[in-house]
């Protein structure tokens, strides 16, 4: 641990604290400074003071915030920022902090946050002549942005690029550049838990609690290891793909969905959240058969219309959906399409519990048993929207602002597991009146479920 002190134009000293490990980062001769490591290290923390205190004691510095994707300042280091001047100067004598931009009274020194996807190579330009640039969440700055951005920079000399991340793939571009291939130019710092003398112990009672759960999650998590190609809680090699002709004969289906809302400016961003539903057949033996799949960032009235032509030709004996503030915004409507068209569906709503690492394990498990199928086109090639759902759920790894849409629909599927049931294993052409959806057979399975939990209930209190 280390407390520096520098001084400010006025003469007060303000002391920066950052990990003893990190001090070669203070005043380094390279263009590149990379902070890379797990989770509770202390990166953003420190390069947010470094560069509060170059812009307090330089004239006219320019700090240029990037992110990949930033839709306000929500989503940016400005908070961090904030908090430090807040902390350093609670009366802000020294900075003039407003809804877009953060100066400082004396050197005149400022920040600027931008999103680099919003950018071309044209309007990049417009940010040549800036002193320094802090590349947060750098793993998912694409390679594209950091064509653009890389030389525009480095136009000015002795222009830094300051950048923080928690690894995420081994091809991503800046762990790539700077860490695998060693780039002379930069000065990379691994930073982890241990390496923080603030790391405190509500922290650290997650951190072991997730090394319980998981320690392939555990370590990409918290000790900033890459995630394996085979996956993190989901391995690729647990999946099992089929031709349609391999398809089951009699197979018994169900539905999960998970909501979103729209972006609010109506854009197509891929990294925001979608709203997905999921069909899967479960055949005499337990086994899953994933068969349709839907996602979309459209408004409600889109989704909810693709949901009622699901249901209509999948007849699903049960649709499981997470109750919350969603799913009473929108129940309303859906009830009104389904009445509307005369379409009956059976809606199990399950409470949200745990973790989203804790809530997936459950699906985990039935993949790990090799029960789940996913389909392959006449010609043998997966078909898209399974290839998604599989690279998705092997590059899951639990943590906020990764796109986790299609494992929470798996998710909420396998908390469903109870109320399904197997396909009775025998033939179409057997002489069987099948399951009519709503009937009293199909309601009975619930009922019988229901009635168990009551009885229970009732021995436990008598």
């Amino acid at each position: 641990m280390s407390n520096l002190a520098n001084a400010v134009p006025q003469g007060r000293l303000i002391p920066i604290a950052i990990p003893a490990k990190a001090l070669q980062i203070v005043d380094p001769s390279q263009t590149f400074i990379v902070l890379h490591g797990g989770r509770g290290s202390a990166k953003s923390h420190s390069i947010a003071q470094i560069l509060l205190m170059r812009a307090a004691t330089r004239k006219k510095h320019r700090v240029l915030c990037v992110r990949e994707v930033q839709k306000s300042l929500k989503e940016s280091s400005y908070q961090l920022l904030v908090d430090y001047i807040d902390k350093w100067d609670p009366l802000r004598l020294e900075w003039d902090v407003t809804e877009k931009r953060i100066q400082h009274k004396v050197t005149r020194s400022y920040f600027t946050f931008i999103g680099l996807k919003d950018h071309t190579s044209d309007s990049i330009k417009s940010y040549e002549g800036y002193d320094d640039v802090w590349c947060e969440e750098a793993h998912s700055i694409g390679s594209e942005s950091w064509n653009k951005l890389i030389p525009t920079i480095l136009r000015k000399a002795g222009a830094k690029f300051w950048i923080s991340y928690n690894p995420d793939d081994v091809t991503d571009y800046c762990h790539d550049r700077f860490v695998v291939k060693n780039d002379p130019e930069a000065l990379v710092v691994e930073l982890n838990w241990r390496d923080n003398p603030w790391f405190d112990r509500k922290m650290n009672t997650e951190r072991l609690r997730l090394k319980r759960l998981n320690t392939d999650l555990y370590n990409h998590v918290w000790e900033g290891k890459c995630r394996t190609v085979a996956g993190l809680i989901f391995k690729r090699k647990w999946f099992k793909w089929y031709l349609p002709s391999e398809l089951p004969e009699e197979l018994r289906n169900y539905a999960g969905s998970d909501y979103a809302t729209a972006n609010e400016d109506g854009s197509d961003d891929e990294s925001a959240d979608h709203t997905e539903h999921g069909i899967v057949s479960i055949d005499q033996d337990g086994e899953w058969w994933f068969r349709d799949w839907y996602y979309t960032q459209s408004e409600p009235e889109k989704w909810i219309a693709a949901k009622v032509r699901m249901i209509k030709k999948w007849r699903p004996l049960a649709w499981m959906r997470e109750k919350g503030v969603i799913l009473r915004a929108v129940g309303p409507t859906l009830r009104r399409h389904l009445i509307k068209l005369q379409s009956y569906q059976y809606f199990l709503d399950l409470a949200s519990a745990g973790s989203k690492a804790e809530r997936a394990l459950g699906f985990a498990a039935i993949c790990s048993l090799g029960m789940v199928h996913l389909p392959l086109d006449a010609k043998g090639k997966p078909l898209p929207w399974a290839e998604r759902l599989v690279n998705q759920l092997c590059g899951f790894n639990g943590q906020q602002g990764r796109q986790d849409d299609a494992v929470d629909v798996c998710s909420i599927l396998a908390r469903g597991v109870a109320h399904m049931i197997n396909a009775s294993g025998k033939k179409k052409s057997d002489d069987q009146e099948p399951i009519k959806v709503g009937s009293r057979r199909h309601r009975e399975p619930h009922y019988k479920d229901e009635m168990s939990e009551t009885r229970e209930r009732d021995r436990y209190y008598r």
